[in-house]
């Protein structure tokens, strides 16, 4: 990373990916690259994603499950200093993670995923409410992408 003074390290990019709902899951379809927006939760070094069970993300998965998954937040615009157009800047913070999917094909388990990934995206609204159940999970796929390695960058000053 150029700028090292905006490395962030690995317990504050974690913690950002936790704390996010949304990104950018990338993916190679032979020579073209595919970005597919998605919702997540992050769970001891992985993250979770829904799906139908049928698409051009699994279609391009089963041929190579290697990806890399974007999280950012743009909070607002550093007014330029010299009075300058080139002087504004941003305070953001970004993550980018990449490994591989893994699909998750016990229903039990998918089951429980999708139960905190809800419970993670509803928060507040999903309070007492039951969890999912095998049987719900039938029309959904539940990706699991095992993070190999991560970086952060942020500018909040």
């Amino acid at each position: 990373m150029r700028r090292q003074d905006r490395q962030m390290d690995e317990v504050d990019a974690l913690a950002f990916l936790q704390q996010a709902t949304f990104g950018v899951l990338s993916l190679c379809d032979h020579d073209t690259p595919y970005g597919i927006p998605l919702n997540h939760f992050y769970e001891e070094g992985k993250l979770y994603f829904h799906a139908a069970t049928a698409g051009r993300k699994l279609d391009i998965i089963a041929q190579n499950p290697k990806a890399s998954y974007v999280v950012a937040e743009c909070s607002s615009i550093k007014d330029s200093p010299n009075g300058l157009l080139c002087g504004f800047g941003t305070y953001f913070r970004s993550v980018i993670c990449n490994g591989t999917i893994q699909i998750i094909t016990d229903p039990r388990e998918k089951a429980v995923i999708a139960s905190r990934l809800t419970r993670h995206l509803a928060q507040e609204a999903a309070a007492g409410m039951l969890d999912v159940t095998p049987q719900e999970t039938a029309s959904i796929i539940i990706m699991a992408l095992t993070i190999e390695n991560i970086s952060g960058k942020s500018n909040q000053t």
